[in-house]
């Protein structure tokens, strides 16, 4: 789990526009934040996963995954949203589809 600092807080970035790409699992937004360092945030709908414990572990999964773009990617807010796919998808596929779309849009 990400420490709270580099934790996004969902309501900062509502209703704000900022670049966006997608893959089949996931679509993530970045918005530029005043901090020296990058904020992950993760939304999961209950169409995504009904069960509270499977929308947990699937966010804990995309969080272990964004720990490695914490450091040298300047100062964002990346929000990512779970697309339903991705609850079936396995943890590797999640981890490999968020390094490439991070990777491109960082």
């Amino acid at each position: 789990m990400l420490a709270k600092k580099y934790r996004l807080p969902i309501q900062t970035v509502l209703g704000k526009s900022g670049a966006t790409s997608k893959n089949s699992l996931f679509t993530v937004k970045v918005f530029p934040n005043t901090l020296p360092h990058c904020r992950f945030g993760v939304i999961i709908s209950k169409k995504v996963a009904a069960l509270a414990t499977e929308r947990n572990c699937l966010r804990r999964t995309i969080f272990s995954a964004c720990e490695g773009f914490l450091k040298n990617n300047g100062s964002k807010d990346i929000l990512i949203i779970a697309a339903p796919f991705a609850a079936k998808a396995e943890a590797e596929d999640l981890k490999m589809q968020i390094h490439k779309i991070l990777a491109h849009i960082i």
